[in-house]
């Protein structure tokens, strides 16, 4: 989010899978990027900026053609993403990395 303020290079993201188009939100401060894997549908995948290390996996089943919304809280203690085509949304304390609630009821996936 910085970067697009300050125009500097952040970071270069490396890795070994291919991230769903439009699946990809970095915290806000910078430390810890949330994706959706092409070649796993099945998880929502955590994982450190600087070196790639996995933190934490999490089931999120939407159908590979559907944009995988996700994001974190601006303060950054809350990662909320769909997990799953009936638009649930859960909300990950990112302090611990445990599911900390979930919100139902929308008609489908939700995708912003």
């Amino acid at each position: 989010r910085e970067l697009l303020a300050t125009r500097h290079e952040a970071a270069v993201l490396f890795t070994n899978t291919w991230t769903r188009e439009g699946t990809l939100t970095i915290s806000p401060d910078s430390k810890v990027f949330a994706f959706a894997d092409q070649n796993d549908p099945e998880h929502l995948l955590v994982c450190e900026l600087t070196t790639g290390r996995e933190l934490a996996q999490f089931p999120a089943r939407t159908d590979i053609s559907d944009p995988q919304g996700l994001d974190f809280t601006p303060d950054g203690r809350t990662l909320v993403f769909s997990a799953d085509e009936r638009g649930t949304l859960v909300l990950v304390d990112t302090a611990q990395w445990r599911e900390i609630g979930r919100l139902t009821g929308h008609r489908r996936n939700v995708s912003a």
